[in-house]
């Protein structure tokens, strides 16, 4: 579970909640004085994650979402 945050601790952004429960993944970083929180829904082959940084009291949201297309070939 740590593995994806080694990148985010090497700039010093420590995770302050990294839960997984179910299909749900929820991460929260602190980097420098922006917090920022990200909600990841999965299935076997799809995701769809929202995350919110905010900068001086100004929230950002971020939506992103993939899926399986198909074997590799």
């Amino acid at each position: 579970r740590a593995a994806p945050l080694r990148p985010l601790a090497a700039r010093h952004c420590p995770s302050t909640v990294f839960n997984l429960e179910g299909n749900q993944i929820s991460i929260s970083i602190v980097c420098g004085a922006r917090p920022a929180v990200t909600s990841t829904p999965y299935t076997v082959d799809a995701f769809e994650t929202t995350g919110t940084t905010t900068t001086s009291g100004v929230s950002t949201v971020t939506h992103m979402n993939g899926r399986r297309l198909g074997d590799c070939k």
